[in-house]
């Protein structure tokens, strides 16, 4: 996993942290602690969610491959699933973030990676 910012038009920063292999993306949130505000989690590429087994809600981005907002789904609560086709990745944040750092469809994203995070002991 990689540490990372993502900032949209909104100048809003956003801490995240970035899947790279299958099974990152697969365990998605599970493999972290509940997310704070201004965290998230940016699983790439994915076009789908679920919350199955989630203890809180949380909000999704779905981003295209130039990260512009192209579908929001806001307080997606535990055991539901969500889809975006048009999307490439997905950008998990806690409920209520999108509404908060005034985040909408067509806002554009700006990627900047900081660390490498080793969770192979996980």
């Amino acid at each position: 996993m990689q540490q990372a910012t993502i900032v949209f038009d909104t100048e809003q920063k956003i801490s995240i942290v970035i899947t790279e292999t299958f099974k990152e993306r697969n365990r998605g949130l599970f493999t972290l602690a509940k997310l704070q505000p201004g965290q998230g989690l940016l699983i790439t590429p994915c076009r789908s969610v679920h919350s199955f087994g989630m203890a809180y809600a949380i909000d999704l981005l779905y981003l295209n491959k130039q990260l512009q907002v192209v579908k929001i789904i806001s307080n997606m609560l535990p055991n539901r699933m969500s889809l975006a086709l048009r999307g490439y990745s997905t950008l998990e944040l806690l409920s209520g973030e999108a509404q908060r750092l005034g985040i909408g469809l067509g806002s554009q994203g700006k990627l900047l990676i900081n660390s490498y995070i080793d969770r192979s002991e996980r």
